[in-house]
């Protein structure tokens, strides 16, 4: 497998997908065709599960999201607990702005829905002077 990344636009986030085991999806994720963007995703996804290292860390920093690429997120994640299911282990570190309460409760839902160990983390906004 080949590290899949997909740069960051004014809608979309940055997307890195490594096989040796780190998943990182960073930046605003309102994109106008959302299937378009998580296609490719999914598929590595569903490729990384066959063939995945030992342990996986699932790294997720949104400032928005749009309810089209949450549902998407949330299919991408649940594969995760299919590694659980071969042995192996992953935690998603689910990052949120102090400030956004949304994020964060976003990320509480989805860490009840999965069996995949889930710390959410919170940020400070930076302050620009």
């Amino acid at each position: 497998m080949e590290v899949l990344e997909i740069l960051a636009t004014e809608s979309t986030p940055l997307i890195l997908l490594n096989p040796k085991g780190t998943i990182e999806i960073t930046g605003k994720c309102i994109p106008e065709n959302s299937l378009e963007l998580w296609e490719k995703v999914n598929d590595w996804m569903t490729q990384y599960v066959k063939n995945s290292p030992s342990h996986t860390v699932f790294i997720i920093q949104i400032d928005y999201l749009n309810t089209s690429s949450s549902n998407e997120i949330l299919q991408i994640l649940y594969k995760l607990n299919d590694l659980l299911l071969q042995g192996k282990s992953a935690v998603i570190k689910w990052y949120y702005y102090v400030e956004d309460e949304d994020m964060k409760e976003l990320g509480k839902d989805y860490a009840n829905m999965l069996k995949v160990p889930f710390e959410i983390l919170e940020i400070k906004q930076v302050q620009l002077v």
